[in-house]
């Protein structure tokens, strides 16, 4: 209203009513004005326009809230002197205002809320493409190869020669390794633990094989069997 304040008060001064209606139209290029006039000091009209405000759904509760109107009273004084001419007069629909205020309020909220859906999508792609595939392929290889059986060592997945992931084959490798190596010596301690008692038994029995043929043999071995017998330990 302030920029239209000095041919708002050319109107009266000059009793130029089509500049009157000329500026009286120009303030409702906002739509949020839904009632304008220009008045001399006389009370005398010289331009009106009335638009009836848009319906609105919430209009009733916005209305008990906070009112549906602000009213403006700008006085015109002349260019020549501090006497006032008149008065421009507006009224602005805030139900207008807020409602528009709202619409873009939504438009911001749901392009924000697809622009993070999209965000979220890609991560989830990239999250699986870089860690979840490459990880189940390490764990599908580390569960092929049996302690043991030797094999192929495992290799990180295509891409990740030089990340976590190669470190985590490696001490894979390196664990399993150790288990193979550890696994392999108990397993030749078994088998010499084995073949020490096989030989103590053929011992033994070669031993006993021998006592029993110089039991039967030996005639002086023989004798002291017997004298033994009859001569037992009291």
């Amino acid at each position: 209203m302030s920029i239209l304040k000095d041919p708002a008060a050319q109107a009266p001064y000059t009793v130029d009513r089509q500049l009157a209606r000329r500026v009286v139209d120009g303030l409702f290029e906002y739509r949020t004005v839904h009632y304008a006039s220009l008045v001399d000091d006389f009370g005398d009209v010289y331009a009106e326009r009335h638009v009836p405000p848009p319906p609105g759904a919430f209009r009733d509760l916005f209305i008990r809230l906070t009112g549906t109107q602000t009213e403006f009273s700008l006085p015109l004084q002349s260019p020549r002197s501090d006497r006032v001419l008149g008065h421009l007069n507006a009224s602005l629909d805030t139900y207008g205002e807020m409602f528009s205020f709202f619409d873009h309020a939504v438009v911001v909220f749901v392009s924000g809320m697809m622009r993070n859906i999209a965000l979220a999508i890609r991560l989830i792609i990239v999250f699986n493409m870089t860690l979840v595939r490459p990880l189940l392929k390490m764990i599908s290889a580390i569960a092929s190869r049996s302690p043991g059986s030797g094999g192929e060592p495992i290799r990180p997945p295509e891409g990740h020669r030089q990340t976590e992931f190669a470190q985590l084959a490696n001490g894979a490798n390196r664990l399993l390794d150790e288990y193979e190596s550890a696994l392999q010596a108990k397993q030749e301690a078994e088998l010499a633990l084995r073949e020490h008692q096989a030989g103590l038994e053929r011992l033994i029995a070669e031993r006993t094989e021998e006592l029993a043929y110089l039991a039967t043999h030996d005639q002086l071995t023989v004798n002291q069997i017997q004298l033994d017998g009859a001569n037992p330990k009291r």
